[in-house]
């Protein structure tokens, strides 16, 4: 096959959707040592997508090969993977980009005196206008690089029809900007995201000596989630001790996270794994956390979980899938158990108390109405008790008439009253006429007899 043939199927696997090149372009960034970085996206980054950080930049000398096929800076020989700290190592990313959108480049390293922009396609770079060369041509900027992508799959019109739904595409790139959030919120890294032409951005933490995994947690979810959370962790060795190569014979690995207790529950799973700070998917693990929470939380809902693991990188493989989303590692039965002897503890040890929402049924209610004055004059001189005795009668019978009321009147008004309805209002009407007459009688009664008295 011919080689842009060829580099156009790669690319088709390792950008699958928007969302899969700005994690390629966000990992780069945090290997050039970001400490803020910034995504703008348009049209669910179909139509522009656009990555600023204030890394350590690209040199001039090196934009030339930035985004050919199969370079990179992050190793050199094979036995390099079996260490490999980076996000990257393959030298396949900003080339893959390339061969399926139009990419341009601007960088600026500490010790440059200004700017370069560069422009690519096909992995190899073009003129930025049509009569110049193609060569970086100074510019204006700050210290790190700003990665512009535009009309991602132009040449893959099949792909790009597929993705209708610009909305759904750009919720896909702000849950990973989120999660990497989450991840290096302690490590003093912040994430800003937002629509193109949007003021407000819909992710903003803030980079300060204060800012936690938790702090991001409650920007990103809500309080409601943060109020309910617990720290998760357990050990089997020091992370900062030198490996023993010869002695690979155990499980060697720290975890450390963040899960919500038995009194939160949703009916979407959110889970957050990271392995030696990427970003990855393991089923195995998320099944046994929800074998755990399964005997706490009602049927159908589930949890928030964070978990960072870090291990040996001699123990992990990170070579096994073309965007780096699973990796494979030694021990992993030893670790699965591990996790849920671990997590059921942890469990069992905060919910000694547990909290419950309950809905009851609520009896109507009726507010009574105000007496006429005219109903009170003939009992001017009766005592206290008698008064307390004759105003709840009066209570007791504008609270009937007034639910009588409220009832006619609202079925009259949905088109629904019936003749036992209106039988029942008249009752009521009836029975408040005779009733008033009564207590006119019984205050006249009590009137002269007082009066009596005293002559």
């Amino acid at each position: 096959l011919d080689e842009i043939v060829i580099n156009r199927i790669a690319a088709g696997e390792v950008v699958q959707r928007p969302s899969a090149a700005l994690k390629e372009m966000l990992e780069n960034s945090l290997d050039a040592g970001a400490t803020s970085i910034s995504v703008i996206a348009k049209g669910g980054g179909m139509n522009l997508m656009q990555i600023t950080d204030n890394g350590h930049g690209i040199s001039k000398d090196d934009l030339e090969i930035a985004c050919a096929r199969f370079t990179t800076s992050k190793l050199s020989t094979y036995e390099d993977l079996q260490t490999i700290s980076t996000f990257g190592f393959r030298g396949e990313a900003l080339a893959s980009i390339t061969h399926v959108a139009h990419v341009t480049i601007l960088t600026k390293t500490k010790g440059s005196p200004c700017a370069y922009k560069a422009k690519y396609c096909d992995g190899k770079l073009i003129p930025l206008k049509p009569d110049d060369k193609a060569e970086p041509k100074p510019a204006a900027g700050m210290i790190g690089t700003t990665i512009t992508v535009e009309d991602l799959f132009y040449n893959m019109p099949t792909r790009r029809q597929a993705f209708k739904n610009a909305n759904e595409e750009y919720q896909r790139i702000l849950e990973v900007i989120t999660k990497y959030s989450i991840h290096f919120g302690d490590k003093k890294v912040g994430f800003t995201c937002k629509k193109y032409g949007q003021n407000v951005p819909d992710l903003h933490t803030p980079v300060n000596a204060t800012s936690s995994a938790i702090d991001c947690i409650k920007i990103a979810y809500g309080g409601a989630i943060a109020r309910e959370l617990i720290p998760f962790s357990f050990s089997t060795y020091d992370i900062n001790a030198e490996y023993n190569a010869k002695k690979p014979n155990k499980l060697l690995v720290t975890v450390q996270g963040k899960v919500t207790n038995a009194n939160y529950s949703n009916k979407r799973s959110v889970f957050i794994l990271f392995i030696n700070n990427r970003l990855v998917e393991s089923a195995s693990i998320k099944r046994t956390i929800e074998s755990v929470y399964n005997e706490v939380l009602p049927k159908h809902c589930y949890p928030f979980i964070y978990l960072s693991i870090h291990m040996p990188p001699q123990h992990i493989d990170v070579n096994v899938h073309p965007t780096k989303k699973e990796v494979h590692f030694l021990f992993e039965d030893e670790l699965l158990g591990r996790i849920h002897s671990e997590l059921s503890a942890t469990l069992a040890a905060a919910n000694e108390s547990r909290s419950f929402h309950v809905q009851t049924t609520l009896t109507s209610h009726h507010t009574p109405l105000a007496l006429p004055q005219d109903t009170r004059k003939d009992t001017a001189l009766i005592c206290d008790e008698d008064n307390k005795d004759l105003n709840n009668e009066e209570d007791d019978l504008q609270q009937m008439d007034e639910s009588g009321r409220l009832t006619s009147d609202s079925r009259q008004d949905s088109g629904f009253i019936s003749k036992s309805h209106t039988d029942s209002t008249t009752r009521h009407s009836i029975t408040k006429a005779n009733m008033s007459n009564d207590m006119k009688t019984i205050g006249s009664k009590r009137a002269s007899s007082v009066s009596s008295g005293f002559g």
